[in-house]
This record gives structure tokens, sequence and C-alpha cells, in this order.
């Protein structure tokens, strides 16, 4: 099930030209280290100026962002937190 949003995450910003690093348990996970995890978190190369290429980028995957104010959460936090709904599992970007 998470390899195939990675896959999917993976293809879809490479695409986008948005530079990305799997960070996290997933990452852990990747180099084979068992962990118990249940979320995706990608940290971006990019800034804030890029939200809305990252906005119409995670509708491709599909991803729904989960903050109501996108574009204020993002500001305040620095992270845009979205779930992929055909499973539940949460990405933090």
């Amino acid at each position: 099930m998470f390899d195939k949003i990675l896959a999917r995450l993976g293809a879809t910003l490479s695409e986008s030209n948005l530079p990305y690093m799997i960070i996290g348990g997933q990452a852990v996970l990747l180099y084979g280290e068992p962990r118990l995890t249940r979320d995706i978190d990608i940290t971006l190369g990019v800034g804030i100026d890029h939200l809305d290429a990252l906005l119409q980028t995670i509708k491709k995957i599909p991803l729904r962002a989960l903050p109501e104010d996108v574009a204020a959460f993002v500001k305040q936090t620095m992270v845009l937190p979205a779930i992929d709904e055909s499973t539940g599992i949460r990405v933090d970007f």
C-alpha cells in the first residue's frame, strides 16, 4: 500500500520539478530497517512561494490537503498535511 503511494509521489513530484526527500519512518523502511509507521513524511527543496505548484501536484497523485485554509496553515507551520482518501494514508510535506 505504501509502496504504490511512494511511487506515485516520486513520479509526480519529479515530473513537477519539485525537489523532494523522503524522511521519517518510510525512509528508515526504505533502507531496510523495520519500523512501524502509518504516514509518509516528505521534505521539499522549495519555499512557500511554490505552494500553488505543490497543490496542483498533490491533486494529480491524488491527495487532498487537510487544512481548511491551506495557505494560512502552511505559512504558520511550514507543513502541508494531506491524505490519500482511498487508503487513509497521511502524507506530510
